[in-house]
């Protein structure tokens, strides 16, 4: 089987999540950028929208990603408490069998 990009990442991150432990930060350190950049843009286009009068839109705007964030959180939680599953079920061999080529790439799960 050829791993495509995302298998190489989720790999990658499985084994980070293995030897650091499944934290906040390590399931969101990839992401951290994409944050970001939502947080810069919502603010830009909620500041112009409320410059011009239409604090409607501007609410609606930053509601909406209050709750790509929450959404985000909600899946943080759900991988979180399915994680101690995950650990007794995975194949750690398998994964280290598989491994080499992605370190090899340099493919590594904050590159997403």
């Amino acid at each position: 089987m050829e791993l495509q990009p995302i298998h190489k990442r989720m790999l990658a991150a499985y084994q980070n999540y293995r030897r650091n432990g499944f934290s906040f930060q390590a399931f969101f350190h990839g992401a951290a950028k994409r944050l970001i950049a939502l947080v810069v843009v919502v603010s830009i286009c909620a500041s112009l929208l409320l410059s011009i009068g239409i604090s409607w839109a501007a609410a609606l705007i930053v509601g909406m990603a209050i709750g790509a964030f929450l959404r985000d959180i909600a899946y943080f939680r759900q991988a979180k408490q399915a994680w101690p599953l995950l650990v007794t079920i995975i194949d750690w061999q398998r994964v280290e069998a598989l491994q080499p080529a992605t370190t090899q790439q340099g493919t590594h799960a904050d590159d997403a």
